[in-house]
């Protein structure tokens, strides 16, 4: 996974050039490249956002898009032609992506009962890794989790604004005697909205709509992978 934030200095060419790969989480702040690399980097939604507020993101895959990993036209096939073609490439994986390539098991949920996602950053790693070994093409993974170095990051005066209003809201609408609800903007009023609508669907990437074609625009991947 790759991060929105600070512009990236020019790869600086080492004594060799031996394709890399990082494999990051979506973070802020984005180091140096100090030599040709392919770096894979996961996050939900957030990943498609950052591929086009930095654009040096070479591939997204998101939970929505159903990917092949081998064979002809597949993931590893692209990657290995962006690898020869480039000599480096970045790969932002979105959290709960490429699900469908892990074996069928019983799946397990939080406390809170969501769902809990294998570690497709991780296996991605280790697969790509295994599959140059298997070419004979002299690579480097490296992966990158920034976990709450994301959370963390200090709120500017616009969110601080927001979550204040949100609150004070929240604290209305109890003290009013409302319950099941949580407080939103609709039509750029704070509104009190019940659970029970909220939470009927999930917010999803629409693989046919104006957002994720710029994504495909951006990285140049293909629309399909296998």
């Amino acid at each position: 996974m790759r991060s929105c934030g600070s512009s990236l200095p020019s790869p600086v060419a080492g004594p060799t050039r031996r394709p890399q790969a990082r494999v990051t989480p979506v973070a802020r702040g984005v180091g140096g490249w100090p030599r040709s690399r392919a770096a894979v980097v996961s996050r939900v939604a957030a990943a498609a956002s950052a591929a086009l507020a930095q654009p040096v993101v070479n591939f997204v895959l998101i939970p929505e898009l159903d990917f092949k990993l081998r064979g002809k036209d597949g993931f590893l096939d692209h990657l290995e032609r962006r690898l020869q073609h480039k000599q480096h490439a970045v790969v932002v994986v979105a959290e709960g992506a490429g699900q469908h390539l892990f074996e069928a098991a019983e799946s397990t949920t939080d406390a809170s009962g969501n769902v809990q996602h294998k570690d497709i950053g991780v296996y991605l790693k280790e697969v790509i890794g295994e599959h140059f070994k298997k070419a004979q093409i002299p690579v480097t993974v490296k992966y990158i989790d920034p976990s709450y170095i994301i959370r963390s990051a200090a709120a500017n005066s616009g969110d601080s604004v927001f979550c204040s209003s949100l609150a004070y809201h929240a604290v209305h609408g109890a003290l009013s005697g409302k319950t099941q609800f949580v407080v939103g903007k609709v039509n750029n009023r704070f509104c009190y909205l019940p659970i029970s609508e909220v939470v009927q669907k999930r917010r999803k990437i629409d693989l046919e709509g104006e957002f994720w074609f710029s994504v495909l625009q951006s990285t140049g991947q293909p629309f399909t992978m296998g």
